[in-house]
């Protein structure tokens, strides 16, 4: 996958290829987007995502904010994504995890 995302984040934007071959699903998108978010700033995050499937950063940072206000009832599926994240080479910034 070609970018001009500076080597960290297509770091990143490789690892969501591994992890998601054939795209993120509707039902995936947002529990991706709550796993990669405590690693990343939101406009990082907006820039690979949107990247990644093809859109825009404005709407990518718009769904984060989304996402956080469905982290309760998204706990288990962002748990299902961060293990396929985990399963696919990413390692999270232990430092900002709580």
């Amino acid at each position: 996958m070609m970018s001009s995302l500076p080597p960290p984040l297509r770091e990143v934007l490789d690892i969501l290829a591994i992890a998601y071959p054939v795209g993120i699903g509707a039902d995936e998108y947002y529990p991706v987007l709550l796993a990669l978010y405590g690693d990343m700033s939101d406009e990082n995050l907006a820039k690979v995502v949107a990247t990644f499937i093809q859109g825009e950063d404005v709407v990518v940072s718009n769904d984060i904010a989304r996402a956080i206000s469905m982290r309760t009832s998204l706990r288990s599926a962002t748990e299902r994504a961060t293990n396929r994240l985990l399963d696919a080479g990413w390692k999270p910034d232990e430092d900002d995890q709580s």
